[in-house]
């Protein structure tokens, strides 16, 4: 009985350690991720900022084009090639 109980012992001995390094291995991925998330939020708040910034600059170039009557270029195929980008 003594016996069976130290191989039990042991086992979960084991199976605790086991699962320590595993919370270890996953906290430095879950480190990683975060990192990697904050970087991209970073990115994005920068991005939507130069996105909005430009939007707004097009929208008032488009109001002061025609408040001049100046007419916006022709844009058709041979303008813009076969595939516009």
């Amino acid at each position: 009985m003594i016996e069976g109980l130290r191989r039990t012992q042991a086992f979960h001995q084991e199976k605790e350690a086991f699962h320590a390094g595993q919370e270890a291995h996953h906290a430095q991925h879950q480190k990683l991720h975060m990192e990697e998330r904050d970087r991209h939020s970073a990115a994005l708040g920068e991005v939507s900022r130069q996105l909005e910034e430009l939007q707004g600059m097009a929208q008032r170039l488009g109001e002061m084009a025609q408040s001049r009557g100046i007419a916006p270029p022709v844009m058709d195929a041979t303008t813009l090639g076969l595939i516009p980008m």
